[in-house]
């Protein structure tokens, strides 16, 4: 805390602070201009549903467990039950629950680079806010459902930070193994949380076989709960195993969607440098350091998370036809992979440090490389979201920050809000 407190008294680094609010500022604005305040997409197949059972008193824990397109999204039912009970199921209050929950990230990820490098932080902070606070994610910040992305990726990084922060023992397993459960049961994304961490037991120093055995025991145990009671799941795509490029180029082009700005050949290319990137710095600082695999666990386990994500929705959603790899470009799935970018960050800036202390001039020229791909990096993501404003200005008719329109969805989004008052559904022009 000292020490925290230390960096801030310095102008340069407080200036720095500051202006890591500037990302949250603009997704402040972007939410309260385009937010939706009436249940949208999948809203009406889960959300609707567990809201009115609240509101009738007949919710059951099952309901709440229910599978939704092949997740368990228990944590953002629990939310609806708390917007119907202390709201009446008011969506926007429910929107901005978004908020905290991607601080809460902001927070782990600040975290896990200040216990490996706290001089280093005032560069990384506002790249870091940048990329967790990104406009792109759009559908994150403009509709209550999509809390899910966030609340899994907290339970990941928690999970992650009590693994790295504390030495071996039963305490920090416990406490990841209890995060992975909430993983778990809060987005499909979080099974990866038990192989994933079961690889970080070993790279942060667990040797004792018992600490594995039960670790995969409580980790099928939950993967056999999870499918218990529903018969309901996403399948794999056959067609996406019996082409392996087009498969490749929809992972590259997840991980490069962040800064691809919606072009699919842009974002693979982009993709395939920043994973390029990734694994020659890891290298590195894996020889450099001696082979103390602990340092690198937090950024390993984040590269592995979002890898896993990428290849598990190429499966399940793409069929084969090249038209459908413009998925990997989804919004919601921006949420995950900016925390890859994040983590090729905190590796570039360890690295950075290491080669500007050696004064050698390669090294100082493979610095100033860095900072050139960075700037460039930059740019992109500057591009991508200026994208995404121009997006919503084209369908709403508005800038960020004003009044939103057109005048007939705001007259629409009116009818179902007023519709519990006046039991009106003439002014609606999606009535069946």
């Amino acid at each position: 805390m000292a020490c925290s407190v230390a960096l801030l008294a310095q102008p340069l680094h407080l200036l720095l602070a500051v202006a890591a609010l500037v990302p949250v500022f603009l997704v402040i604005l972007y939410m309260d201009t385009y937010g939706r305040q009436v249940p949208i997409y999948d809203q009406w197949q889960t959300s609707v549903f567990v809201a009115v059972a609240a509101e009738n008193g007949t919710l059951d824990f099952e309901q709440l467990l229910a599978r939704h397109n092949g997740h368990r999204i228990f944590f953002t039912n629990l939310i609806t039950l708390g917007a119907t009970w202390f709201t009446d199921w008011n969506t926007d209050w429910e929107l901005w629950v978004n908020l905290p929950l991607a601080l809460g990230n902001l927070a782990l990820l600040v975290a896990l680079f200040w216990r490996q490098a706290p001089d280093l932080l005032p560069l990384a902070l506002v790249p870091f806010s940048a990329l967790v606070f990104s406009l792109y994610q759009d559908i994150s910040w403009t509709t209550a459902f999509q809390s899910q992305w966030h609340i899994v990726t907290l339970f990941f990084l928690a999970a992650l930070l009590v693994l790295t922060s504390q030495p071996p023992g039963w305490w920090a397993w416990g406490g990841a193994a209890w995060l992975s459960v909430g993983a778990t049961f809060s987005f499909g994304s979080g099974f990866t949380a038990w192989p994933i961490l079961g690889v970080v037991l070993w790279l942060v120093g667990y040797r004792q076989p018992v600490h594995y055995l039960l670790w995969a025991a409580l980790g099928a145990l939950n993967i056999w709960l999870y499918f218990q009671g529903d018969s309901s799941q996403a399948g794999l795509q056959a067609s996406a195993l019996d082409d392996p490029g087009l498969h490749l180029r929809y992972v590259l082009a997840f991980f490069g969607s962040p800064l691809g700005y919606r072009n699919l050949d842009a974002a693979a290319w982009i993709g395939a440098v920043g994973l390029g990137l990734f694994a020659v710095h890891i290298l590195w600082l894996w020889h450099h350091s001696q082979q103390n695999w602990a340092a690198l666990a937090p950024w390993l386990a984040i590269g592995a998370y979002v890898f896993g994500l990428a290849n598990s929705t190429g499966l399940s959603r793409v069929g084969g036809r090249e038209s459908e790899l413009y998925i990997a470009l989804s919004q919601r799935y921006t949420q995950a992979s900016v925390f890859f970018w994040a983590a090729l960050l905190a590796l570039v800036l360890l690295v950075g440090r290491a080669f500007w202390r050696e004064s050698r001039r390669w090294q100082r020229a493979v610095v100033y490389g860095q900072v050139i791909l960075g700037v460039m990096g930059a740019l992109l993501y500057l591009r991508t979201n200026a994208w995404s404003l121009q997006y919503q200005h084209d369908l709403y008719g508005t800038y960020l920050g004003h009044d939103y329109g057109p005048r007939e969805f705001w007259d629409e989004e009116l009818c179902v809000v007023d519709y519990p008052l006046y039991r009106d559904s003439t002014c609606s022009s999606r009535r069946s």
